[in-house]
């Protein structure tokens, strides 16, 4: 705990003047991605998530000069895994629809670095392919489903940027790229 409140301060002590928030996803920017998620994604160890995030307000929170930016999100994802018993192999699918709410805060007062952290809810829409041989289970289930994150982008250009996510949901670490349209 120590450590975590450390890095908080050296943070904060890091962004405490104001400077360029060109990172940051501004009021009507749109941005769409893609991204490969890794680890707990729904019984499977990988997965796929399509997304695009529409800038709505600046300066959500007075934070003493430091830029932020309210952004909502919309992603598509795609997960698909097999168990194998004796008796034969269940196969599983899981397509998500997921909306977020993204936060951006200028925390390392980079011009090329945009951080944020998102929660989000949606639906999962899912398959089983059971064996002939074996236990018979429905053949759809569904759910509502939930995550939250920290991230960042690293812009390469104005247009493309790399994306690293750590957190739950879709996946445990989400890294791909985005584009600005």
């Amino acid at each position: 705990m120590r450590k975590l409140s450390f890095l908080f301060i050296i943070l904060f002590a890091i962004h405490a003047q104001a400077g360029d928030s060109g990172a940051l996803i501004k009021p009507g920017e749109k941005l769409v991605g893609a991204r490969i998620a890794l680890g707990s994604v729904y019984g499977a160890g990988l997965g796929v998530v399509l997304s695009g995030e529409y800038g709505v307000r600046d300066n959500l929170f007075d934070l003493g000069g430091t830029a932020n930016t309210l952004g909502v999100a919309a992603s598509l994802g795609y997960s698909g895994y097999s168990q194998s018993y004796s008796w034969g192999t269940y196969s599983y699918t899981n397509i998500l629809l997921i909306t977020s709410g993204l936060w951006h805060v200028d925390l390392l007062n980079d011009p090329k670095i945009d951080t944020y952290a998102s929660l989000s809810m949606g639906w999962n829409i899912g398959t089983v392919s059971s064996p002939s041989g074996g236990p018979q289970y429905s053949n759809t289930y569904s759910g509502l489903i939930w995550g939250t994150a920290v991230g960042a982008r690293y812009h390469f250009s104005d247009k493309l940027s790399a994306v690293g996510e750590l957190g739950f949901g879709m996946g445990v670490l989400r890294v791909g790229i985005d584009y600005r349209l």
